[in-house]
């Protein structure tokens, strides 16, 4: 990632702590490290507050209606913990009007706890931030890209969201409504394969 204070800043995908691990004996103090979303080793000194995050906020934004649209998985969704996959999401316009979505080319989605819709996890790393525009008709249905990275946003889970039955849900932009936020989808996660 970089230099900082004379260290090497290294960050690795949530199911890479073998390698921090390596890294860490080999180099020493000459590394900073993050595994996923945490620093590595993960200490209690500087704990991640993502409840002030844009992204891990929950009711402060309102959801999607029916009304306006339906947004489905395109096909069934598994994710390895600890990595991230590409898929789409359907988005179906049951209103009147044409609906335009600001995108930065996809969606990116939040791992979430579907008992309670507390956001646990998501994507962590570097994306383009074009703005890239998809045209919904009314009574038409399009599909868009989507991310979901399984970086844990709770230390209580460790590095990754651990394998299981979740939900994701993301915030999108409504070029005319503003900020809105999908209704959770089920996914599964599943345990990453030496």
């Amino acid at each position: 990632m970089g230099i900082t204070r004379g260290k090497v800043t290294i960050q690795v995908r949530a199911d890479q702590e073998d390698l921090a691990a390596a890294l860490l004996e080999k180099y020493g103090d000459a590394l900073t490290m993050k595994v996923g979303a945490f620093d590595y080793p993960m200490t209690t000194e500087r704990i991640l507050d993502h409840s002030s995050h844009r992204d891990t906020l929950r009711s402060e934004i309102a959801l999607i209606t029916q009304e306006q649209l339906n947004v489905a998985l395109a096909g069934e969704f598994t994710v390895i913990s600890g990595r991230g996959e590409h898929g789409a999401l359907e988005f179906t316009n049951n209103g009147p009007n044409e609906v335009i979505l600001d995108t930065n080319g996809g969606i990116t989605a939040r791992v979430v706890d579907p008992s309670n819709g507390d956001v646990v996890g998501g994507f962590v790393g570097a994306q383009s931030i074009p703005l890239y525009q998809y045209s919904i008709p009314s009574m038409a249905t399009i599909s868009v890209p989507v991310v979901v990275g399984t970086a844990s946003f709770r230390r209580d889970l460790g590095y990754a969201v651990p394998p299981g039955n979740w939900a994701i849900d993301a915030i999108v932009t409504l070029h005319d409504l503003g900020e809105r936020r999908l209704t959770p989808l089920p996914i599964v996660i599943l345990e990453r394969q030496e």
